[in-house]
């Protein structure tokens, strides 16, 4: 099963650029996809990671019962704290299917379950002990807290993304850290100090 594995992963890096550009017929097709080659393997691994897409693509369809069934079903087949996916298929899963199900309760009005699966995505990023992972869980709840108005949530995010960049000394991650720094000054009023933020983080993030 090598060559419907090596498959499958090509497809999750693929998919992951199609969510990027919000391309939501192709990453669906690319999901059904994943889910064919998972169903070759027999891989219960395989099957959680088909999951991860197909409820990744659904989210984005704006079908959101049926993208929370499958993230779920992605989370409960995917151990705590498994790691070896993110090398072997470009990203972690886990916390990817985290960070959909977290916007896709949002966009069906489930707040409290938001905010609950946004900080559970978070505190296993911590605990694996892997600077990038924290970074991504740290980073894809932004949105939520900006949207919800927690301002208290977004500096203490921002507070953790600063250090793990810094500590880590990741520069693709210090320049997003910078963008949301000045998100957040624009936010209370520090208008200026913003706008001077999110020019010196694009101009980062375009070497």
């Amino acid at each position: 099963h090598e060559d419907t594995r090596l498959h499958l992963s090509l497809i999750s890096g693929m998919s992951m650029y199609l969510h990027g550009i919000v391309d939501a017929a192709g990453a669906y097709e690319l999901a059904l996809r994943s889910v064919a080659a998972a169903g070759k393997t027999g891989s219960p691994d395989d099957a959680a990671i088909a999951d991860s897409l197909l409820g990744a693509a659904y989210c984005l369809r704006s079908d959101q019962l049926r993208a929370q069934e499958h993230l779920k079903r992605s989370l409960h087949g995917l151990p705590h704290l498994r790691r070896f996916h993110a090398s072997q298929y470009l990203f972690d899963f886990r916390s990817s299917s985290f960070s959909v199900l977290t916007h896709s309760l949002f966009f069906s009005g489930n707040l409290d379950q938001a905010v609950d699966c946004a900080k559970m995505n978070i505190e296993e990023a911590a605990r694996s002990g892997h600077p990038i992972g924290l970074f991504r869980a740290l980073t894809h709840p932004m949105r939520l807290y900006f949207w919800i108005d927690d301002l208290e949530q977004v500096e203490l995010n921002l507070s953790k993304l600063e250090h793990t960049a810094e500590s880590y000394s990741l520069a693709p991650a210090r320049a997003v850290a910078l963008g949301l720094r000045g998100r957040y000054f624009v936010r209370v009023g520090r208008m200026a100090d913003g706008i001077q933020l999110l020019q010196e983080s694009l101009e980062k993030l375009a070497i």
